[in-house]
């Protein structure tokens, strides 16, 4: 597994978790305002991994997800909904096993293209004030 970090439409950066098969896990519960912000807070889930408490909710009989808090404040969500609670509380408990030891990723993926266009660009992390290095772009894909 892996933290990947991205920048959204809203220029706010958040981390998810990739699983081997490159599958979202979970995802921060806020965004970040610089690349450093996410990076550390992503560390500091996998440091938390194992201890932090995790609630399981269910939305009026709805679909079953989890929140991992640390000091009572959410950091993580499960990124799909589970059709039972025993199925959120085995996401959450692969969650915990694989966040422990994943990587963060240091290249920064942006989520939608331009004009709202759907895709995804990634670069790496630069010296920009917004953190962005406007001349070292790297294509990942568009949608």
């Amino acid at each position: 597994m892996r933290f990947q970090i991205y920048r959204s439409p809203d220029a706010r950066f958040y981390w998810r978790m990739l699983s081997r098969n490159h599958r979202i896990v979970a995802t921060a519960a806020e965004g970040f305002a610089s690349t450093e912000d996410v990076a550390r807070a992503a560390r500091a889930v996998r440091t938390h991994a194992t201890t932090a408490a995790i609630d399981l909710t269910s939305v009026q009989g709805g679909e079953w997800q989890w929140t991992m808090r640390v000091g009572g404040r959410p950091v993580a969500v499960s990124a799909h909904g589970y059709g039972r609670r025993l199925e959120a509380q085995a996401a959450a408990d692969r969650f915990r096993a694989g966040a422990r030891d994943a990587e963060v990723m240091d290249r920064v993926i942006q989520i939608g293209g331009a004009g709202g266009q759907p895709g995804e660009r990634s670069q790496p992390a630069g010296e920009d004030d917004d953190g962005w290095n406007d001349r070292d772009w790297t294509s990942e894909g568009t949608a």
